[in-house]
């Protein structure tokens, strides 16, 4: 028997949250804290912390237990404020009392689509919220090639390192806040520092 929904009390037992030293993981993902912009309902810009979470992976030993999806609702407990989200619910266990508490959104991107990370919701009953919601995006890259067609060779190019970036990620960063400013409704943007 699996499972639909967050693991249940029967598969609570056999699942301590926390083994200290275990290489046996259950599920697990990366998490990535970045410096971030949000543009309120009232048109404040203002740099905050958001976190993009990667890599979910559940071994194959351990599929089909819902062992990621409750991996995915114990961290909004982890990084988020608790006066931001619904109440931990009681029968996922005790209510995690370590992370940093602080962020302001997290992003995810899927290569499984929307609606299973909707579906890693923030609470149960009628006072949840959907985990991960699809929304547009704007990506930005640089093309080094458009303008330099043909060149075969290193002569004429300079190899950056992290040092040379860091200017540019500056003014980017610049950049995106004041086209941030701009937009009309609501919106955020996770700066390119790190």
């Amino acid at each position: 028997m699996q499972p639909s929904g967050p693991v249940t009390d029967e598969f609570r037992g056999l699942v301590p949250r926390i083994i200290p030293g275990t290489t046996d993981l259950l599920a697990h993902c990366e998490t990535f804290r970045r410096l971030s912009v949000i543009k309120d309902d009232g048109g404040q810009v203002r740099e905050v912390v958001s976190y993009g979470i990667a890599s979910v992976y559940t071994p194959d030993a351990h599929r089909g237990k819902s062992y990621a999806r409750q991996l995915l609702q114990l961290i909004h407990y982890i990084i988020a404020p608790e006066a931001q989200l619904p109440p931990f619910p009681s029968l996922w266990g005790p209510k995690p009392d370590f992370g940093p508490k602080d962020a302001q959104f997290s992003i995810l991107f899927s290569g499984i689509g929307d609606k299973y990370y909707a579906s890693c919701r923030q609470g149960e009953g009628e006072s949840s919220k959907a985990g991960w919601i699809r929304q547009p995006i704007t990506s930005r890259t640089w093309d080094v090639t458009s303008d330099n067609a043909g060149i075969t060779s290193e002569e004429g190019w300079k190899w950056l390192g992290q040092d040379d970036l860091s200017h540019l990620e500056q003014q980017t960063a610049e950049r995106m806040k004041q086209d941030l400013a701009g937009e009309g409704q609501p919106s955020f943007a996770v700066l390119p520092s790190w």
